[in-house]
């Protein structure tokens, strides 16, 4: 059975939801942690490769898994964070640290061609599960809230939108400059978030994938409810 791409990262979504708890009520060895977090994204690369998945979408999707789990432990009050940063996945992986910015821009670039339901379902799962970027801190959350809707309403419409490319800027708060006027999205039609749901679900253990299904229902049902 072919998986999609958030099937193989899946583990380690699930993984990552519950190591912010993990590193706010202990601290595990930073060895421990990294050993881990390679492995999965090991094993993401094993199935994508099994899957016959593109490598280079392959390789945009573990991006922005890699900037979320960045994000997540340097944000949070693991007390070995300083040397993670030294060695963060987005510095060993892509030679940057500004992947909070690069996030958004790949993001963008992606949207405003032919739409990539596989890869948007990647990014939307990272940013219904707290990734910030540019956003951090909170200051910029109803912004950050618009980002995330359209991502997964993206995502769930899939590639075959009728529009077909889209023109401008989907995310104009992510780009905004002083004196300039952002271009209106493209909407696209809210379709019920049940879809995205069994997507997911589809090739996973249902225990390791629990956890992620419930931060996705939780946090994006908020989302559609304050969306119209």
């Amino acid at each position: 059975m072919k998986l999609s791409l958030l099937d193989c990262f899946s583990p380690l979504l699930a993984y990552g939801g519950a190591l912010g708890s993990r590193l706010a009520s202990s601290s595990p060895p930073l060895a421990v942690v990294r050993r881990e977090v390679e492995a999965l994204l090991d094993r993401s690369q094993r199935l994508a490769e099994k899957s016959g998945a593109d490598q280079d979408r392959y390789e945009a999707a573990r991006f922005a898994v890699s900037a979320w789990l960045d994000e997540l432990i340097l944000t949070s009050p693991w007390r070995e964070k300083d040397e993670w940063e030294k060695q963060q996945l987005q510095l060993v992986r892509y030679r940057t640290t500004n992947a909070g910015e690069e996030f958004y821009q790949r993001l963008e670039a992606m949207m405003s061609g032919t739409a990539e339901s596989e890869l948007m379902a990647v990014y939307g799962a990272c940013l219904a599960l707290g990734f910030s970027g540019r956003y951090y801190p909170i200051r910029e959350k109803i912004t950050l809230e618009d980002t995330t809707r359209e991502v997964l309403q993206g995502a769930i419409a899939g590639i075959d939108n009728p529009l077909g490319p889209t023109e401008g800027v989907y995310f104009p708060g992510a780009y905004h400059r002083e004196g300039e006027t952002p271009k209106k999205p493209v909407r696209w039609g809210l379709i019920p978030f049940w879809f995205l749901v069994l997507g997911l679900a589809a090739g996973a253990l249902a225990g390791v994938f629990f956890g992620l299904n419930y931060y996705l229902d939780q946090i994006v049902e908020l989302y559609f409810k304050a969306g119209t």
